[in-house]
């Protein structure tokens, strides 16, 4: 009994102690496992701490010009927005078809058109031939479905092409929370002429955005104010359309230049693209619940986008590259200046701008170097790991030395007063000559008419 009152405690401490043991452990890979994360976290981004006053439960603000996020409202949860089939279906009529174009609608078209009147007063019918442009407006102004069927048909009337091109375009632009399918029952299905996305993200629908305004097309489509356009359905005649991006310009003082605006059963969907006083342009988008939306928000986002965030010069043309000197391939050596004027986008107040830059050279410098000509670049980095690259050049010219007259050059431009010698010696020679010429004509005149006079009397005194 004793042998066993003693074993028992033995057994309880390896046991507490296994346990403690298994617990360093596991609290040691946690910690490997999440200091990565943690690192990538800690690193600044331009929108901490920039909160907007809106309706909206996500939405996104980006830089076109760096394409750096300047405003993050849960940009990459996953919402049940079924709206990207039909952004996505913009993005693709943009690409692959001309503004111009004919289309002639459908008997499926005329009968989606018939249950969905428009403000324009529009119905179209089978047979009849419009634009292409004119069928994206409506698209666009009044969610119209039957210009929405017109533009899917022209894929050769097929759901299923339709779905392989959007799944195509969205693993070409990397959307990480948004797939397009066909659905099961698509009768069921109010848009059933369109791929259904079941999920989609802010981060998301702002990048298929960004793709529209990249292209030409897809921009003019959102850029366009009220259009009046001249169509052939029922009658040649002239057919207003009236743009929602009107009201939004009036409110931003002309600011706002593109917009889009479309609603499923569940949220309102809000984009629109614009340039602040200090020239930001800015694309910013926002999704809000349908029953709380509010069309002043995205308006809101962008006035508060414009009071957080400025254009400052970063460095200007033919500025010097300070503590920086290079070595030509003849050993003389010359400085740096840089070849643009480059600004970057900052909260106010706030440079956000590491100390420090890298410069990178592209040796050997081969003669003759010239001013204005790339050697090199130098690279500034932002608090967010966003890297701004300038051009860099010689800071003058270092001619090639194979030549006596190469030499000649080399030395009048490093020499400034015997440039000004030889420049000096060039002129008084030309005065001199120019002064002996007029000299030798006047001279020349009078002799001429010397001899005139001469022959004259000698012809009197003959006679």
């Amino acid at each position: 009994m004793r042998s066993e009152t003693v074993k028992r405690p033995r057994d309880s401490r390896k046991a507490r102690l296994t346990k403690v043991t298994l617990w360093l452990l596991v609290v040691i890979l946690c910690l490997s496992v999440s200091a990565p994360v943690l690192g990538a976290t800690q690193q600044r981004q331009l929108y901490n701490g920039f909160f907007v006053e809106t309706n909206a439960l996500a939405g996104a603000a980006v830089d076109m010009g760096s394409r750096s996020v300047l405003y993050d409202l849960d940009r990459q949860s996953q919402l049940p927005l079924t709206l990207a089939s039909r952004l996505m279906l913009l993005l693709l009529v943009s690409e692959n078809f001309e503004p111009e174009q004919s289309v002639t609608i459908s008997s499926e078209v005329a009968r989606v058109e018939a249950e969905q009147p428009t403000p324009d007063q529009v119905v179209l019918l089978t047979g009849e031939r419009v634009s292409v442009e004119f069928l994206t407006l409506r698209f666009l102004y009044y969610d119209s479905k039957g210009a929405i069927a017109a533009l899917a048909e022209l894929f050769d009337k097929s759901v299923d092409q339709l779905t392989q091109l959007m799944e195509l375009r969205a693993r070409n632009l990397e959307l990480q929370q948004t797939t397009f399918e066909k659905k099961n029952n698509p009768e069921a299905s109010e848009y059933h002429f369109l791929p259904y996305s079941a999920f989609t993200s802010a981060n998301d629908m702002t990048r298929i955005a960004l793709a529209i305004l990249n292209n030409p097309k897809g921009s003019a489509y959102l850029s366009r104010g009220d259009a009046y356009l001249q169509i052939d359905a029922g009658g040649r005649r002239i057919v207003a359309l009236r743009s929602p991006l009107t009201d939004m310009r009036l409110r931003s003082e002309d600011k706002i230049t593109a917009a889009y605006r479309a609603a499923d059963d569940q949220y309102d969907l809000a984009f629109a693209f614009g340039r602040t006083a200090d020239g930001i342009d800015v694309a910013f988008l926002l999704v809000s619940p349908l029953e709380t939306a509010d069309r002043a928000d995205i308006i809101t986002l962008f006035d508060a986008i414009e009071g957080q965030y400025e254009r400052s010069r970063l460095v200007n043309r033919g500025d010097v590259v300070q503590n920086i000197v290079e070595t030509a391939e003849n050993g003389e050596t010359f400085g740096l200046v840089y070849l643009d004027n480059v600004s970057y986008t900052h909260p106010k107040n706030d440079p956000f701008l590491k100390q420090s830059f890298s410069y990178q050279g592209n040796p050997p410098y081969r003669l003759p170097l010239q001013p204005g000509i790339a050697t090199g670049q130098v690279a500034f980095e932002l608090q967010n790991g966003y890297r701004v690259t300038v051009n860099v050049g010689p800071d003058r010219a270092i001619l090639s030395e194979s030549s006596t007259f190469s030499r000649f050059l080399a030395a009048l431009q490093n020499n400034a007063n015997l440039t000004y010698i030889l420049f000096g010696s060039i002129v008084l020679l030309f005065l001199i000559m120019l002064f002996g010429i007029v000299r030798n004509i006047f001279r020349a005149v009078y002799f001429y008419r010397l001899g005139g006079s001469g022959s004259k009397k000698d012809k009197k005194s003959v006679k």
